[in-house]
């Protein structure tokens, strides 16, 4: 095997241990997000498309070198002249070419599917954490909502001195528990919204590595 596909083949070694990597169940996303959002992978992050460029043309250069080592073997006539060594080496070349095509579809599925699986994780990441930021509001609300209400009865406790006074404030609470509550209702939207993200997110990322595996599989 030449250098090229020495590369090639390490490579495409390298993408099965990411993906596998990235596949482990008790790293979570968010483990993941810390990880790809350090210090360490900020320098390869700022550049990212640029290296995933280079990548996609260099493994496309070597495709279609693939592609002609194939039809150039394929299409050679057998001549009754050929002993059969040469028969051997030409089929043995025909076989190199076909390992190192499909090497090369291995390799370039594996690129996008890493690729993918990166954003998705990310994404996931994103949308739990603004899930747990908006569970958190809505229970700061509604803690704020109780304590103030706590608060009014504490300050106007029954009998109170002037019936005027008393309407004015009840309208008065009555309109905080109003803002309150639309407020709460506003955030459990949100909330809601972001599940439906999070579990969409979560069924594409189930595919991506179920087709993996499929493809690890065979």
């Amino acid at each position: 095997m030449s250098i090229q596909w020495t590369l090639i083949a390490s490579f495409l070694y390298g993408e099965i241990a990411v993906v596998g990597l990235l596949l482990l169940p008790f790293i979570s996303s968010l483990r993941w997000a810390r990880i790809l959002k350090s210090r360490l992978f900020r320098l390869i992050r700022e550049r990212i498309n640029i290296y995933f460029g280079i990548l996609f043309f260099f493994h496309l250069i070597c495709f279609f070198d693939a592609v002609r080592e194939m039809r150039k073997y394929s299409s050679t006539e057998v001549s009754d002249h050929d002993t059969l060594s040469t028969e051997l080496q030409r089929n043995m070349r025909l076989f190199r070419a076909q390992r190192n095509f499909h090497i090369m579809l291995f390799t370039f599925f594996l690129l996008f599917v890493i690729r993918r699986l990166v954003s998705l994780i990310l994404n996931q990441a994103t949308l739990a954490a603004q899930c747990e930021a908006s569970v958190l509001q809505a229970r700061r609300a509604t803690e704020t909502a109780e304590r103030l209400m706590q608060e009014k009865e504490r300050q106007f406790p029954p009998p109170f001195p002037s019936g005027f006074q008393y309407f004015i404030e009840l309208e008065h609470l009555k309109k905080d528990r109003n803002s309150m509550k639309a407020q709460a209702e506003s955030v459990n939207k949100e909330y809601d919204r972001l599940v439906k993200e999070y579990a969409k997110l979560q069924e594409e990322l189930d595919m991506i590595t179920g087709s993996s595996s499929v493809k690890k599989d065979e």
